[in-house]
């Protein structure tokens, strides 16, 4: 007698929530954070291994589940935005809405047709990649038509055009693998462009335009209010920068971060066996920067050894 099949785990609980731009209150998914763990990360912190807990399915890749959308008005961002926005006190959401209100009105024709291209239609959505591509684009444009967040506390922004650099390196990944799903993509990115002019279509655009707004909200985000906060943002900024090959750059984050650390640690001393939070931070800080300049170490010796190898080519 055949025993009967284990029971499955759904990786998604239903989330009410009210839009904050029209007020509408809707049901959305989100992913139980508790079944799965990103077990290794990619040099600009792309998850490329995913460990899910027995028994869950379907095991889906998280990237394509982060945003919501709104059902009524389109009002796309991240999930943690949709639940907590601005918990960090960096913006009012009054002042939100009235920018995104103002942005609307600013490009009224080009706000309806880039909204009406990158919309979800469930009843016709038929992968979750694209879906999960059209998402992360127009939270891009929705949030960089408001001018607060385009010319000053940009921080935000620039995780999603992160992400972006995600899916667009993701994109590459599947053109053999799943060539109608890479037919999709490229529709989605032709049709988009022609509304849409300014949009990012290659990996190294979207790193790049994701860097310079890191950088920008290093000094307009009123959310870095310590300076272990202000250290995780340097220390994207450098891994950023050794992906794009700028080590330079990549450099003088990392020592910058060590500098601000020190002086930090300085003013915040470790003492006792119970150290406060500030000193609990910066020894978090400290080892990711440790972290990443032992990161930085391996990608300058690999450069290194590529151009003796090519040096060695040339004169044999």
């Amino acid at each position: 007698m055949n025993s009967a099949p284990e029971s499955q785990i759904q990786p998604f609980q239903k989330i009410p929530c009210t839009c904050l731009i029209c007020g509408e209150k809707s049901i959305y998914s989100r992913l139980k954070s508790t079944l799965f763990a990103e077990t290794r990360r990619d040099i600009d912190l792309r998850p490329i291994s995913i460990i899910w807990a027995k028994k869950v399915s379907p095991k889906v890749d998280p990237k394509l589940y982060y945003f919501w959308q709104c059902p009524f008005c389109s009002f796309t961002a991240d999930h943690h935005f949709f639940i907590s926005p601005f918990k960090d006190g960096s913006m009012s959401l009054g002042r939100f809405r009235k920018g995104y209100q103002a942005g609307q009105s600013a490009l009224e024709d080009q706000y309806r047709t880039v909204v009406s291209t990158l919309r979800l239609d469930p009843k016709s959505e038929g992968s979750a990649f694209v879906s999960g591509l059209k998402l992360n684009l127009l939270a891009i444009f929705l949030w960089e038509m408001i001018e607060d967040i385009a010319k000053g506390d940009s921080l935000v922004l620039a995780s999603y055009y992160l992400r972006l650099a995600w899916l667009l390196r993701d994109a590459r990944l599947i053109e053999t693998k799943s060539p109608t799903i890479s037919q999709t993509v490229h529709q989605v990115f032709k049709t988009t462009q022609e509304c849409w002019p300014k949009i990012e279509i290659s990996e190294a655009a979207a790193l790049r335009k994701a860097c310079a707004y890191y950088k920008q909200g290093l000094f307009n985000s009123s959310s870095l209010a310590t300076v272990p906060q202000e250290v995780t943002v340097k220390l994207i900024i450098a891994r950023l920068s050794m992906k794009l090959g700028r080590l330079d750059e990549a450099k003088r984050q990392i020592i910058e971060s060590k500098s601000r650390l020190t002086i930090w640690e300085q003013l915040h001393p470790v003492t006792g066996d119970n150290p406060g939070k500030e000193a609990k931070e910066s020894t978090r800080a400290r080892a990711n920067v440790a972290n990443v300049e032992l990161i930085y170490e391996k990608v300058e010796d690999s450069l290194n050894q590529q151009a003796s190898d090519k040096n060695l080519r040339r004169s044999s």
